[in-house]
């Protein structure tokens, strides 16, 4: 596979043999006036709004501690295979200057194997003592049925992870956030799915940029393959859980090698401008929305004006969990 190369009158180019494939998401205005710098600062809460949510304990999840999370992110690169998954070191970077700027504690694991993945998220699950929320954020190359790729090629079922998070005892009653960036199947979705979620990647012979395995099915239309897993029912009836994935059961993730990927850059812009004002499902259907816009430019193929739909659900009920970036201000010693 030859570099990928960068086109910049708008969109990024990347080289596969004989085969050039351009990948369109918005004009070059666009993507300033979106930040894509490294240095996109975290507005923050005011005061007064912080101390004023804290007297409805029935409406909202209390935030007292600092830290006033835990955030575990675990990015599986592939460095130096011919399946890399470029882009993804800008996808850590910008997810741990986000939490830390929200006041979390942020803990960063790379390529770790399928066993070493579910043993760092257990042992995360165990330790959250003081925490007032948790965040998971998996990235690594995916496959049908959810299973995520482990650096040594084997596999870890998304469910496994989810039940590890969703069964710790230090995490009850407190919110859960956990999100996959990861291919779901080799699908090419042309049809936006409105569904329920939120709204009540990447190895690929084709292009780098496309998915997290060989994209070699049919493309996906508006219904949903019954037998795939959605959101909703690794959420089912426990409580206090927010889960997202990049994308629709049996579907392509995106990934530019150097922006980052769609769906984390995403949630890095939106979090960082509205997450002052705004709760954790709020901000998650703007994510969606910002999703809505993309649309992949390749001509002549399965993946021509491909889009994504993140797939989502929350089980918070009637309560709401504020980030309020800059509160609680750290206690001094």
């Amino acid at each position: 596979m030859e570099t990928p190369g960068i086109m910049l009158s708008g969109g990024t180019q990347i080289f596969h043999g004989p085969v050039t494939i351009n990948i369109y998401k918005r004009s070059t205005k666009d993507r300033v006036s979106d930040g894509c710098d490294y240095n996109r600062p975290v507005k923050r809460a005011k005061s007064a709004d912080f101390y004023a949510h804290a007297k409805y304990t029935d409406k909202f999840y209390q935030i007292s501690n600092y830290p006033k999370g835990r955030v575990l992110i675990v990015n599986n690169e592939f460095k130096d295979e011919h399946d890399e998954r470029q882009g993804s070191g800008k996808d850590v970077f910008d997810m741990r200057h986000l939490w830390s700027n929200m006041g979390c504690g942020v803990t960063v694991e790379n390529d770790l194997s399928a066993s070493k993945l579910l043993e760092r998220v257990q042992e995360f699950a165990t330790h959250q003592e003081g925490s007032d929320f948790c965040v998971v954020i998996i990235m690594s190359h995916g496959r049908e049925d959810d299973l995520i790729v482990g650096s040594e090629r084997g596999e870890v079922e998304v469910r496994s992870v989810v039940e590890l998070i969703k069964s710790s005892k230090s995490l009850e009653g407190k919110p859960k956030l956990i999100f996959f960036q990861m291919c779901r199947g080799s699908n090419a979705q042309k049809m936006h799915l409105d569904g329920e979620g939120f709204d009540t990647d990447e190895s690929s012979w084709i292009n780098q940029m496309l998915c997290d395995l060989l994209p070699n099915g049919k493309v996906f239309g508006s219904e949903q393959p019954e037998a795939d897993a959605t959101a909703e029912q690794y959420v089912g009836p426990t409580p206090d859980v927010m889960l997202a994935f990049s994308t629709q059961p049996g579907c392509v993730s995106f990934r530019d090698p150097t922006e980052g990927s769609w769906f984390i850059q995403s949630i890095r812009k939106v979090f960082a401008d509205k997450a002052a004002k705004h709760d954790v499902e709020t901000l998650m259907r703007v994510v969606k929305n910002d999703l809505r816009k993309k649309e992949v430019y390749m001509p002549g193929t399965d993946y021509d004006k491909a889009v994504v739909t993140m797939d989502g659900r929350s089980s918070f009920g009637k309560k709401r969990l504020m980030l309020f970036p800059g509160f609680p201000k750290p206690q001094k010693e």
